[in-house]
């Protein structure tokens, strides 16, 4: 993959807050035992730190693997991958996403992409739908979020404490600081 032209590296905000958010993962992730990583917090949370951590970087690879002909495919899931035992692995995989990020091409951002995901949790019934890239790094930073929140429970079950924001959209903490 070429290098980007230095006047094509940005920091847009799409791209801050996605690092943002990435960033209070790997907090997260220095501050826990490789125990903890592994907990699996019955009956409130049926799946691990690990397992969630998989599921959201999973995500942005689909976002980082996509070639420039399909679609961005939702559907490749790496369900029982090492990543979801191995703390260090999704450390290391959440700084190459950040990497990734730090230089993509602001001229990119607003390229239109086809993106397929499963839209009935009844039968399997995948969907094919255009987006841009910009939208879907923002729709992958949301998600974490989401992630983060159910993260915070299992952490709360074992006595861990996390930022105040962890686990809050965007849209929570702009409220929470009065500026709504």
């Amino acid at each position: 993959m070429p290098t980007p032209a230095l006047q094509d590296i940005h920091q847009s905000p799409v791209i801050s807050g996605c690092i943002d958010e990435l960033q209070k993962g790997i907090s997260l992730l220095n501050s826990i035992s490789d125990s903890d990583y592994i907990h699996l917090a019955l009956p409130y949370v049926e799946s691990t730190i690990g397992e969630h951590f998989r599921h959201i970087l999973d995500l942005f690879q689909s976002l980082i693997q996509k070639d420039h002909h399909g679609p961005i495919d939702y559907n490749v899931r790496r369900r029982g991958h090492e990543i979801e035992t191995n703390k260090k692995l999704a450390i290391t995989e959440l700084n190459d996403v950040i990497r990734w990020l730090d230089l993509f091409p602001i001229g990119r951002l607003t390229s239109s992409i086809s993106l397929i995901t499963e839209v009935c949790p009844y039968k399997k019934q995948e969907h094919t739908m255009t987006s841009s890239i910009e939208r879907e790094i923002t729709f992958a930073a949301l998600h974490a979020s989401h992630h983060y929140a159910l993260i915070k429970v299992i952490t709360l079950s074992i006595g861990i404490t996390t930022q105040s924001n962890f686990g809050l959209a965007p849209t929570t903490t702009t409220y929470l600081r009065g500026e709504a």
